[in-house]
């Protein structure tokens, strides 16, 4: 009897053992990289649960120079990926099969300004406002050649 209990105890041990190395965490690897593929060094890196709205603080890995990093998991299968690192957009993936297998790579893009410039130069005006468009002049000989009463008197030649 003593030893069918102490089977049954070791069984038990056995069986929960097995359970907990079951559970054990999978490691997935991974590296960060911009739009051009150059890596992204100290991206913070979190994985959480499919459905979770908002990640803990602290929760999440960096990733080094390369733009390598490691992030241990529950269990393979489908979990939310976000990315973020400064000068770059947000990368979140809700639905992201993780296997320890293949290698998980993120693709981040800098953040871009949009935004236009107008170089406006100043060229003189080719009109100049101090000049009428048509002009006319008379000399001492012209206005002494044009008939006009009482040519004696300059003032008659005014209105020429």
């Amino acid at each position: 009897m003593v030893c069918t209990a102490v089977r049954g105890s070791i069984l038990v041990w056995m069986l929960a053992l097995a359970a907990s190395i079951a559970q054990a965490a999978v490691t997935i690897s991974g590296k960060v990289v911009d739009e051009n593929g150059a890596p992204v060094q100290g991206a913070r890196v979190v994985v959480l649960p499919q459905g979770t709205d908002k990640p803990p603080a602290t929760a999440g890995v960096t990733s080094d120079a390369a733009g390598l990093f490691r992030v241990d998991v529950a269990a393979p299968g489908v979990y939310q990926v976000q990315a973020e690192h400064d000068g770059f957009f947000l990368f979140s993936n809700p639905g992201l099969n993780l296997d320890p297998d293949s290698p998980l790579e993120i693709h981040i893009n800098h953040l871009k300004e949009l935004a236009e410039s107008v170089d406006v130069r100043y060229s003189p005006p080719v009109i100049d406002p101090a000049q009428t468009s048509d002009t006319k002049q008379l000399h001492s000989p012209d206005i002494l050649n044009v008939p006009y009463p009482a040519s004696q008197d300059y003032r008659s030649a005014l209105p020429l």
